[in-house]
């Protein structure tokens, strides 16, 4: 990659409010690449061109650092925290919170054989310590090392609805802890899904504490743009666990 193509990654990078160093700039830069690579042989992502994958994923993936209990969370246990990410398929949004947030004590939940081998290279190649693969389904880990009551952060992105992935999210759960669910589409829908959800959120012993939404990390396309990257809205729903 020349030298104003790595430029212009930092600077969208920076323009949305992540300040990258120089060795965490290469290893963006070298998880895009090898992603890129591995999309030939293994369908990791649709998203493939350099200007999707830093916006639509790791761009997509740091939009969890906005949510105040996580910049708490982060800024008061500086020797660490936990974070299990459930179906992480090409690691996101995990391996980019990684290399953004290097103390974070990483797990990364991955059961299509293909995409852990995935996960298991590229961290070994961008030198990420205490990071983990398990190329097993959630459900399986509640009564592992991993299970219960053991991550202070489990995170899912665009995956199963809130309702069919509570049962295998929450008990990984600490109490106090949060599972933060990435959702697209409309605010009605994501309100549905949560009410649908919510006595089995209840029986679990826990509860929706937000719906958070910013604009996706689009740049200043104009809206009549139709592109695939159109400025749009993504959200998180927090979930507390308090028991």
């Amino acid at each position: 990659m020349n030298s104003e193509s790595r430029s212009q990654i930092g600077t969208l990078f920076c323009e949305n409010g992540f300040q990258l160093s120089s060795q965490q700039l290469d290893q963006f830069i070298y998880y895009l690449q090898q992603l890129q690579i591995w999309n030939r042989k293994i369908n990791l992502t649709r998203i493939d061109d350099v200007d999707g994958i830093v916006r639509k994923h790791f761009l997509d993936s740091l939009q969890l650092l906005e949510l105040k209990w996580v910049q708490a969370m982060l800024v008061d246990r500086q020797s660490g925290c936990r974070l299990i990410d459930i179906g992480s398929g090409a690691g996101f949004p995990g391996l980019p919170l990684k290399i953004y947030h290097p103390q974070i004590e990483l797990v990364l939940i991955e059961p299509v054989t293909k995409k852990a081998s995935f996960l298991h290279y590229i961290s070994a190649q961008l030198s990420l310590s205490a990071v983990q693969v398990i190329a097993e389904r959630a459900e399986h880990l509640l009564d592992s090392e991993h299970g219960q009551h053991s991550a202070d952060l489990v995170v899912t992105r665009y995956v199963a609805s809130l309702q069919a992935s509570a049962t295998y999210c929450l008990p990984l759960v600490k109490p106090d802890g949060r599972w933060i669910a990435y959702k697209s589409g409309r605010v009605d829908d994501i309100r549905q899904e949560i009410y649908q959800a919510e006595s089995v959120l209840s029986s679990l012993g826990a509860k929706v504490v937000q719906i958070w939404e910013r604009p996706e990390y689009a740049g200043n396309r104009p809206k009549q743009d139709k592109s695939e990257y159109q400025l749009g809205y993504n959200r998180l729903v927090e979930i507390r666990r308090y028991n």
